[in-house]
């Protein structure tokens, strides 16, 4: 398999590193926040053009888009959830839930997850924004969650090494010990839900079989920090942003890495690639990045 890379656009605005990405499969708009506060809408058509939604006074490492309901949930360190209303383009509602950071969103149904520095997984009601449940797994911090396609699954990656595989419906836990030899930072459970790929601060990916939760392979995959996993909708591709500066592409059924997307030879980011979005318009992989920026890339795959 041939990739080849095409830088579409760069997206410029932020004062400070992007680390939350967001936005729709199908939709040319995505959404960004980072460490000035703020949060802003762009769209892939017009690079030029980007629109601010709200003003937080802190940072965020989070943000996710619910699509039923057509809001963006960031997450602001220190002073808990965020809902902005994508219809009318207001700051609809604040959750205090914990004056710690938050890592990770995730939303199930009408069930909002989010994963704190304080080792605990806040679980909301969103139609009533009740608390539901918490989880105190670790002392640690929760880095990443991530949610199985068909089962009522959720994992959750810390900072104290481990993977907590935690059932939706009797609120079991099944801990993966020491999946990674640092912080587990990134969580992504493959379409077809017969794996888990973890990434972490050790810079490998460990892939995890589903069935009893064993390790299938262990791959060095980057320099160092490997903060995000995202696979493609089709399942057929995954792709890695690291701290090293690159996005891997790789292939999902034989693990094999297809293509690095660096500065050097694709004037890609210049600092850590924090977050990755998919988006159906040409194969196009969205990226951020602690250099202030966004790019999108478009992607073609060509059999040999």
């Amino acid at each position: 398999m041939k990739v080849a890379v095409e830088k579409k656009a760069a997206f410029q605005g932020h004062k400070d590193s992007i680390f939350a990405l967001a936005g729709d499969y199908d939709s040319s708009r995505f959404y960004t926040a980072g460490g000035d506060g703020l949060i802003a809408e762009w769209d892939i058509e017009k690079p030029g053009e980007g629109t601010l939604l709200a003003k937080l006074d802190g940072s965020s490492y989070t943000a996710l888009f619910e699509r039923n309901r057509n809001k963006l949930i960031v997450a602001q360190n220190h002073l808990g959830v965020h809902l902005i209303d994508l219809d009318s383009r207001k700051h609809e509602k604040s959750i205090q839930l914990s004056t710690c950071p938050f890592y990770s969103l995730l939303t199930d149904g009408n069930l909002l997850f989010a994963g704190g520095g304080n080792g605990i997984i806040y679980m909301l009601d969103l139609t009533t924004y009740e608390l539901k449940h918490q989880f105190k797994l670790s002392d640690k911090s929760c880095r990443t969650l991530a949610k199985h396609p068909t089962e009522p699954i959720i994992a959750a990656g810390y900072s104290d090494n481990n993977i907590y595989v935690i059932s939706l419906k009797t609120h079991e836990v099944y801990p993966i010990k020491e999946a990674h030899r640092n912080s587990v930072f990134c969580l992504s459970f493959s379409p077809d839900g017969k794996y888990l790929i973890s990434g972490g601060r050790d810079a490998h990916l460990n892939i995890w079989s589903t069935d009893d939760w064993s390790l299938h392979e262990n791959i060095v995959a980057h320099m160092y920090t490997i903060n995000f996993i995202e696979f493609a909708k089709d399942g057929r591709h995954f792709a890695t942003a690291s701290k090293d500066k690159t996005i891997k592409i790789w292939d999902a059924g034989s693990f094999q890495l297809l293509k690095v997307i660096d500065k050097p030879r694709h004037g890609g980011h210049g600092n850590s690639v924090n977050k990755l979005l998919w988006k159906k318009r040409e194969r196009q992989l969205v990226s951020c990045s602690d250099d202030r920026s966004a790019m999108v890339w478009r992607l073609q795959f060509n059999e040999l």
